[in-house]
């Protein structure tokens, strides 16, 4: 690892810096980033929230960047790189992995845009940080710069959260460049959780008291939210008993005076800036939440070492942490609170559920769980090995690319890593089968068919016996990712496709059904934003023979809302499962042993749903006689035990009730048929 200066001495690590006089160079160059913004800033609340990117030096004459097969960057201010430096490096045609931990890279200067989307366009008119803003302020002379330095770069972009990577896509600097989201990863040896009386005593503190952990850097930045954060605390305390209040104090870290906490309502307990990594693990398991009020981050350490040491979170809705908080009405695991955006109350609320209200040692033990299955040093190191991989040996690869990943064969693990979708917008469609010679033709067809190939496509096959192999290789240079092992029924298989999926939304199209029309996906992506988490639309029921049977919404009692919420769905599944599509981020995986896990898995989708949009089209054609209709009297238990989950037994028991009195309704109208 190249470092301008290096304060750890770690083995690996080799630094520029080593002279006296290197290291006042590059002081000064940190200082000429200031000076150089000076009588553009705004204030002085953004002085180091906007970088010029002037000074810098070039390392391309160095013997490690020369014998380099790949160059991987990572932090590059504050006098280590400038504009300047980063076009010498691309220009020496190098294959560049960029990691991205804010959007600096693809706006005008600042690290974070805010509510501003410039960036999308031409920046310029910078009302956020420039004192004078115009078209051709500083932000767009600096746009300008990196437009030119990044012309024919061999660049693969990674950023740390999929909501950085949405915002790097949409960006006009990085609109043509390959952009994956891979996330930052942990030692998870060094953080995990230790007993919280014996943390406690080790740091000096009461083992029998509640601590509310908050990481200190820069409090009177307004980004970072510590307004929220004394504000919901101060509704805390007055929706606390004195006794429960008393029983709670605050640990802080990190660079603070003891008078930043004066006015607090409880008592601050100051640890100071901790470099030892025992230490900060101590910290972290000694309290009973970590809280973070930041109105803008990518994806924060300082939850994934929280929750790696088995402590949950609360924070805002906001950039990246709604991927690592797993909010308690999601419908999956809880690791901790997400509260809505700038709201202190619900800062406040999430704080009081998690010391009054929750089930306290499993939302512990699913935030540890959490960074196990995602941000292990080992998951992180092999995606980014890949990248790597790909670089080298064949040079950038564009998003307009299909590339198919076939794997044939059971792997330990993750089942597969197949090539990350191809859109700005990444769906991926999955289709399960086995042994579905008879019907799996016309489901790759009608993928064929569309007119935007701009998506993922994965078949989870279940080590089919007949010819379904032999089928889906006629379309090899069309799949994405075959994954052909035993499984333990159709919703384990569905489990592997959404694990293997690395698109932003997930779509089943199982065997025997069909997209409906070839516009299909180009209609969906003119649908989506960033703020939806699912579409949903209507369905044609057709037979073993392809012939439609009639609309979902008109043969049956399931009458399509267009306004859907989680609670329309009390009496079971209303919205067909072929035309329910849903981002990767509210999917929890299935329950592999009911028979109406597809209901379940629809109503936690729609529970943590920020946004839901209706589609005024027909989605697709669903194969009628799946499982459930199958094995009836056991699906009527399972779906029972779903409602029940999300209802509650009375719900459950009203809403069976009402299904019961509408199914006799109806057979007797139809003369003994349902529909």
């Amino acid at each position: 690892m190249l470092v301008q200066e290096s304060k750890s001495k770690q083995e690996g690590v080799i630094q520029l810096n080593n002279s006296w006089l290197s290291k006042k160079m590059a002081f000064l160059r940190f200082v000429g980033e200031r000076i150089y913004f000076l009588p553009d800033e705004k204030s002085k609340a953004v002085r180091f929230l906007f970088n010029p990117a002037k000074f810098g030096i070039d390392i391309t004459k160095n013997n490690l960047v020369q014998e380099a097969d790949v160059v991987h960057l990572h932090w590059t201010n504050f006098g280590f790189l400038s504009t300047d430096s980063l076009q010498q490096l691309f220009a020496s045609e190098k294959p560049v992995v960029w990691t991205l931990h804010d959007m600096w890279a693809f706006t005008g200067g600042c690290h974070h845009s805010d509510e501003c989307e410039n960036y999308q366009d031409t920046c310029g008119n910078c009302t956020q940080y420039i004192k004078k803003p115009g078209p051709k302020d500083l932000s767009n002379a600096i746009w300008k710069a990196k437009q030119e330095a990044f012309k024919g770069a061999n660049l693969t972009v990674v950023t740390c959260s999929r909501w950085l990577g949405n915002r790097a896509k949409k960006s006009s600097l990085f609109k043509d460049v390959r952009v994956e989201s891979i996330p930052n990863p942990i030692d998870v040896s060094v953080f995990s959780p230790l007993k919280k009386e014996d943390a406690r005593k080790a740091l000096g503190l009461n083992p029998a008291k509640h601590y509310i952990l908050f990481a200190a850097m820069r409090i009177d930045a307004v980004g970072k939210g510590f307004a929220y954060f004394k504000a919901a605390l101060e509704l805390l305390h007055t929706q606390l008993t004195a006794e429960q209040a008393s029983n709670i104090e605050l640990l802080i870290f990190g660079q603070a005076e003891a008078t930043d906490f004066d006015e607090l309502p409880f008592k601050a307990n100051l640890l100071g800036r901790l470099t030892d990594l025992t230490t900060i693990a101590q910290a972290y398991s000694a309290a009973s939440m970590f809280v973070i009020p930041s109105l803008a981050e990518n994806l924060p350490n300082t939850i994934m070492e929280a929750m790696a040491c088995g402590t949950p979170s609360v924070g805002f809705d906001v950039g990246g942490i709604p991927e690592m908080i797993v909010h308690q009405e999601s419908g999956m695991p809880p690791t901790g609170y997400l509260a809505q955006y700038k709201s202190s109350e619900d800062l406040a609320k999430g704080m009081q559920w998690i010391l009054l209200d929750s089930d306290y040692q499993q939302l512990c033990t699913n935030a540890r769980q959490k960074v196990l299955d995602e941000y292990s040093e080992q998951a992180v190191s092999k995606r980014y090995y890949e990248v790597y991989e790909s670089m080298a040996s064949k040079g950038e690869i564009s998003n307009q690319q299909v590339s198919p990943l076939w794997i044939k064969k059971p792997i330990e693990g993750l089942v597969a890593e197949p090539i990350p979708p191809l859109g700005a917008r990444g769906l991926s469609i999955i289709t399960i089968t086995y042994n579905a010679e008879e019907f799996l033709e016309r489901t790759i067809k009608s993928i064929v068919a569309q007119t935007n190939q701009d998506f993922e496509y994965i078949i989870i096959d279940g080590n089919s016996k007949d010819k379904t192999l032999d089928i889906a290789k006629r379309y090899e240079s069309r799949v994405n990712c075959l994954i052909s092992e035993p499984d333990k029924g159709l919703y384990d298989a569905m489990n592997k496709g959404l694990k293997a999926a690395s698109g932003d939304f997930v779509w089943f199209m199982n065997a025997g059904d069909e997209i409906y029309d070839s516009k299909a996906v180009e209609r969906i992506y003119e649908k989506i934003t960033d703020e939806i988490d699912v579409l949903y639309g209507d369905t044609y029921f057709v037979d073993n023979e392809g012939n439609q049977q009639g609309l979902r919404s008109e043969i049956t009692p399931h009458r399509l809302p267009k306004d859907l919420t989680w609670r329309d769905m009390n009496l079971g599944m209303l919205v067909c499962h072929q035309a329910f599509i849903a981002r990767k981020t509210v999917a929890p995986l299935y329950m592999e042993n009911n028979l109406s896990a597809d209901v379940d898995w629809e109503i936690s989708c729609l529970k943590k749903a920020r946004k839901i949009q209706y589609l005024d089209f027909v989605v697709a054609n669903y194969l009628t006689g799946g499982i459930s209709n199958k094995q009836l009297k056991r699906s009527l238990l399972d779906r029972y035990e779903v409602l029940k989950k999300h209802f509650g037994f009375v719900g459950a028991v009203m809403a069976h009730v009402k299904i019961l009195t509408r199914g006799i309704s109806l057979i007797i109208k139809n003369r003994g048929k349902y529909w």
